[in-house]
């Protein structure tokens, strides 16, 4: 991310942030003049847990907005780059959410986010998914569907980000162990509140409910190692110029 962006002295940057409370990190350190980070989910937390954060770390230049970059009304032509970590997989309407997104961009404005890879690269959707199926015979996610897959397939994305404005897109693929927690427990807790696993949950009786998310912890105990709990996956890092 930071090899795409290049370092954001005198930049105007929006991070487009999928969970509030994160930590701020090297593209939010004070090199920046400004930061804008929209929020476009959780509305239980807010932003709230990421603003005491950055003042906890010493960010001033940060500004955080619970908002939908699908609809924000950003000023026109404001930012140089737009990055997002795993955030922009879930709009309703991605034409219309990555034409949003360019118009705050000035000409030559970057883009880098990061979205995860074909299904099957991922070896921990793939276990969530066989873990909490319960019987059921789940389907693969269709191509450009809002969710974890939405920006998957390279073609598809070229067509969206091309339509939106966007040239010069390119894909890096990431291929690297994911960090749950130090332990089963603690991955267990941190896997819970992801919607993938809260989705495949939803409509089981409590028995079935119970039997799956046991298979669960048993995986993740099964991945175990001495650095914590750790699932191949697969990642694009995603690149494009405004044109």
């Amino acid at each position: 991310m930071d090899a795409v962006c290049g370092r954001v002295r005198r930049h105007e940057p929006v991070d487009l942030g999928p969970v509030p409370g994160d930590r701020p990190d090297r593209a939010r350190r004070p090199s920046a003049r400004h930061r804008l980070r929209l929020r476009a989910v959780n509305p239980r937390r807010g932003a709230s847990g990421a603003r005491r954060r950055a003042t906890a770390e010493g960010v001033p230049n940060v500004d955080f907005r619970q908002a939908d970059a699908q609809v924000y009304a950003f000023d026109p032509g404001t930012f140089d780059i737009a990055i997002s970590r795993f955030g922009v997989m879930f709009f309703d309407d991605r034409t219309a959410a990555f034409t949003n997104i360019a118009s705050a961009l000035r000409s030559g404005g970057r883009l880098a986010m990061l979205a995860w890879q074909d299904i099957r690269k991922n070896e921990w959707i793939m276990t969530v998914r066989e873990t909490l199926a319960a019987g059921r015979d789940l389907p693969m996610p269709p191509a450009g569907a809002p969710g974890p897959m939405a920006l998957a397939d390279q073609d598809d994305v070229r067509g969206l980000l091309a339509g939106a404005g966007f040239e010069s897109i390119g894909f890096t693929s990431i291929e690297e162990p994911v960090w749950f927690g130090a332990d089963a427990e603690a991955a267990y807790e941190f896997v819970g509140e992801i919607g993938i696993v809260k989705g495949l949950s939803d409509g089981l009786d409590a028995d079935t409910k119970a039997a799956a998310h046991e298979q669960l912890r048993a995986a993740l105990r099964a991945h175990e190692t001495p650095e914590g709990v750790r699932f191949g996956s697969g990642a694009w890092l995603i690149s494009a110029t405004k044109a």
